[in-house]
């Protein structure tokens, strides 16, 4: 189901300021504008209440906006999960000065059950997984 048409701000308030004002009455001024009295009558129930910022943008309190923040801030973090993985995987980090290694154990290779730490790699080793040669 649509939405209807969008009537901007200053269409509103001269609605609804020629009915406040008794200038005109509300059927005159829904016929003259092509609007229902219900969409006239929420009008002005918002111009009673918030006088002329009623059809203001809505402008987040600071709370909203921390919370927004928070949000985008938690979907970075999850792009960077995304991101980091493979290079640890690789034996990079996402610094360039480490990555993940075997912990040390007879053989040192990886395999199923092997545990990792973290370690730093040689400046040669990193150029070389780079590519930098």
């Amino acid at each position: 189901m649509g939405r209807g048409r969008v009537h901007r701000r200053p269409f509103k308030l001269s609605a609804v300021q020629q009915v406040a004002s008794g200038e005109k009455r509300p059927a005159q001024v829904c016929r003259e504008h092509s609007i229902t009295e219900g969409v006239l009558l929420r009008w002005r129930r918002k111009y009673e209440a918030r006088g002329e910022a009623a059809f203001a943008p809505h402008q987040p309190s600071e709370t909203e906006a921390l919370a927004r923040r928070v949000a985008e801030l938690e979907r970075l973090c999850g792009q960077l999960g995304r991101v980091r993985k493979p290079l640890l995987v690789l034996g990079q980090s996402t610094e360039g000065s480490g990555g993940l290694r075997p912990h040390d154990s007879p053989g040192g290779t990886w395999g199923a059950g092997m545990r990792y730490r973290f370690e730093p790699m040689s400046e040669r080793h990193t150029r070389a997984v780079a590519g930098w040669r």
